[in-house]
């Protein structure tokens, strides 16, 4: 994929990447539009999450957990809001995800819960993890990270 500048047009190749299929998906392309100093678009998130759920998901799936231990901030924010979005996930998944819970960095915080709620009885395991930052996010105040926790460990109990 060639680098852009323009998020839009960076989207849409992204989006046409995951639409082509497993026989000539490029999985570093895809994965390279998360190695962005900006924030990842939308549009980009949803594409790759979708193909995480195809027939490579299982590669993209492992290549994004590898993002989530990037030195860089970006990376790991970029990896865990598309991990947010992903469907298809189980038990092993939940630990990478845990060891972001505490970040220092509410948005990263925020999209960890959300790929936790959106793993289901998958991610059991975190729900003490969730509960501890939720009793950390009350003391600061932070109400909407609070509902975002609350909400993943009611998704995750209730499945």
């Amino acid at each position: 994929m060639q680098k852009s500048g323009a998020p839009e047009i960076q989207a849409a190749a992204t989006e046409a990447l995951a639409k082509i299929g497993s026989a000539s998906l490029d999985v570093d392309a895809l994965l390279e539009s998360l190695r962005n100093p900006a924030p990842v678009q939308s549009a980009t998130a949803s594409a790759i999450a979708r193909a995480a759920a195809g027939p490579d998901g299982e590669a993209i799936r492992s290549a994004l957990l590898k993002l989530l231990s990037s030195e860089q901030a970006t990376d790991r924010r970029n990896a865990v809001r598309v991990l947010g979005q992903v469907q298809f996930w189980d038990a092993q998944h939940v630990a990478p995800l845990i060891r972001l819970i505490h970040s220092d960095d509410p948005e990263v915080t925020s999209w960890v819960a959300i790929a936790l709620g959106n793993m289901g009885p998958a991610a059991r395991s975190a729900v003490p993890y969730l509960c501890a930052v939720r009793r950390n996010e009350v003391a600061y105040n932070n109400e909407d990270l609070v509902r975002t926790v609350e909400n993943a460990v009611r998704r995750i109990q209730e499945r």
